[in-house]
């Protein structure tokens, strides 16, 4: 567990029982602008309330540091604390070159570069640097773009589809795979929810999808997202490296995990990235995003062909062609071999405490490296059990996958976004 960590999570997918299990209290999951666009205008009481959370919290933090300066005067003894050089402490952006290093010196080549020579491939084979494990497909007969995916119909039943000249050939999946998928449709259902899912080969451009627009409460599936706009738009781009402090002052105001009570004021990006990733910590990214204005965020989604989100929410509601967009960027920057971050993020992905479609597919010779999210709440609209990322088979190719469901969190609705995980990987051959 990264340091600073929460201990639990208020949606946390291990307590989660069946789909009676009493929600969580809506204001304790949501975070700052994740209830709707209809509440952007306080009420008085809405206001009385958050003004008093934001003295609570920032009163917590004062007394936090009185008490560490009293501890450590009591003691008699002169300490330098994490709170005034957290790059001593983490020394994170080191621990990222090594492992970027050891990245590059063995990710495939793209098919541009020229092939290995013998005496490069012999260095190869006998280097002990720890391998990526997104890969470049071995083979690739299609270049994958955003104008495909928002090209696909949005039919409820499953189709598959294959593109050619951006444009997509849609037809109808094989009766044993459809019947697979529709029963874990069915099963999803059962507990209340309905979902909207795609898998993609994406060397190839095939593959299987259905109710593509539906659009459900993504709860912590976006904290991948976020970590990729991250290393894309400020790591990659020397504006800020794994050290750079961030101050949580600007998400202060809707923080209620540990963080508040740590003593601690600014923590370093990269600690951050990984606390919100590994244990979906959401105070972690709370501050990450309280650290990325809503029109950069919403131009970056631009950039993506997404244009219906509200940037408003930080945790949002989209789709799972929209997630999708997400995760064809996430594929075009974690296989790119001269990617300084990637290595990294690839690491963080793939080790996430939950995830359904790893769950899924947990009998299958692949690596998943992606983002779930998973919520129980008294109203649907908040509901979610959703996973997203991408399939790295034994051969090196790679999959996206999708799954974005409404279904209020608990183990039958987890059971059953891994069954149609199950159920897309095992239909890819008839797509």
């Amino acid at each position: 567990m990264a340091q600073h960590a929460r201990i639990s999570d208020d949606t946390s997918s291990a307590a989660a029982e069946t789909c009676t299990t009493e929600s969580v209290p809506q204001e304790t999951v949501r975070g700052k602008h994740a209830a709707p666009a209809t509440e952007h205008t306080s009420t008085e009481s809405a206001q009385q309330k958050a003004t008093i959370r934001l003295i609570k919290n920032s009163v917590v933090k004062a007394l936090t540091y009185v008490g560490v300066i009293v501890a450590v005067g009591v003691a008699g003894t002169s300490i330098t604390l994490a709170i005034d050089d957290p790059l001593d402490v983490y020394n994170f952006d080191a621990m990222v070159q090594a492992n970027a290093q050891a990245g590059a010196a063995n990710n495939a080549p793209s098919q541009d570069e020229p092939a290995a020579s013998p005496e490069d491939a012999a260095l190869a084979e006998t280097s002990t640097d720890e391998e990526t494990s997104v890969k470049l497909p071995q083979t690739k007969g299609y270049t994958l773009t955003a104008d495909d995916l928002t090209s696909l119909s949005g039919g409820v039943e499953p189709f598959t589809f294959a593109f050619a000249t951006n444009e997509a050939t849609e037809g109808a999946l094989a009766a044993d795979s459809a019947e697979d998928i529709t029963a874990a449709v069915n099963a999803i259902q059962e507990v209340g929810g309905e979902a909207g899912y795609i898998l993609i080969d994406v060397a190839e451009g095939t593959g299987i999808a259905g109710n593509l627009d539906l659009r459900v409460y993504g709860a912590s599936s976006i904290k991948g997202p976020l970590a990729l706009y991250y290393c894309q738009n400020q790591l990659e781009t020397n504006l800020m490296n794994g050290d750079t402090p961030i101050n949580e002052g600007a998400a202060l105001f809707d923080m209620d995990g540990s963080y508040v009570f740590d003593g601690i004021a600014e923590y370093p990006v990269g600690p951050l990235l990984a606390d919100s990733l590994l244990t979906s910590a959401n105070d972690s990214f709370r501050i990450l995003r309280a650290n990325v204005g809503d029109d950069e965020w919403e131009a970056w989604l631009a950039s993506l062909s997404i244009t219906e989100i509200d940037t408003y929410q930080w945790f949002p509601t989209y789709s799972a062609r929209e997630s999708a967009l997400m995760w064809l960027n996430g594929y075009n920057y974690l296989t790119d071999p001269d990617a300084y971050y990637a290595p990294w993020l690839s690491q963080q992905l793939e080790q996430t405490e939950v995830s359904y479609i790893r769950s899924g597919l947990a009998d299958e010779d692949v690596t998943v490296a992606g983002k779930a999210g998973w919520i129980a709440d008294s109203d649907p609209a908040y509901c979610a059990t959703c996973d997203a990322g991408l399939i790295t088979d034994e051969q090196g190719r790679v999959y996206l996958m999708s799954i974005m469901t409404n279904a209020p969190d608990c183990e039958e609705s987890e059971a059953a976004v891994g069954q149609l995980a199950r159920a897309l990987w095992n239909a890819r051959a008839f797509a």
